[in-house]
């Protein structure tokens, strides 16, 4: 992700200890949704319809130490290894069938608005301090992840930068 994502601060001001897989909010598997699809592609439509209706994790908003992120890339690369191209986002299918069935240890699941990142996907409605968006204890996020899906939020990166 580069596109729809903004740095407020520094992403890694708080320490690191687990792999950190951060939540949408609002966003859980539907038949009907994209993540549906996505997982179906990796795990199978058996699989993924075992999901439906749990909640989803970005895989744009990951963060991990060493060992943890490493093990979780090659889970990754096993996962989509062969699948088919162009790839698009089936890696979402992939890093939430590893969360599902905890393919790799140490993930903790990070709760939207609440540490590194912001995925405001599913958000209806945000804070701001100033020019930041701002956390459910409004401190600054350091990330903030799909803020183009909100068309009140067009012109918010130009003014991160002025």
């Amino acid at each position: 992700d580069i596109r729809d994502v903004v740095f407020q601060g520094d992403v890694f001001s708080t320490p690191c200890t687990t792999l950190e897989f951060g939540l949408e909010e609002g966003i859980t598997v539907e038949p009907d949704s994209f993540n549906f699809r996505w997982l179906a592609t990796v795990a199978g439509v058996d699989d993924a319809k075992s999901y439906v209706g749990r909640e989803v994790s970005c895989s744009g908003a990951t963060f991990g130490p060493r060992k943890p992120m490493i093990d979780y890339l090659k889970m990754m690369d096993s996962l989509l290894t062969n699948k088919y191209y162009p790839l698009g986002p089936t890696d979402q299918g992939a890093h939430n069938y590893i969360r599902y069935e905890q393919k790799v240890n140490e993930i903790e699941d990070v709760p939207n608005r609440t540490r590194r990142v912001q995925n405001m996907q599913g958000q209806t409605s945000w804070e701001r301090n100033g020019k930041y968006i701002v956390d459910s204890s409004a401190n600054i996020t350091p990330v903030i992840h799909q803020w183009d899906r909100h068309a009140d939020l067009c012109h918010w990166p130009n003014e991160m930068l002025s």
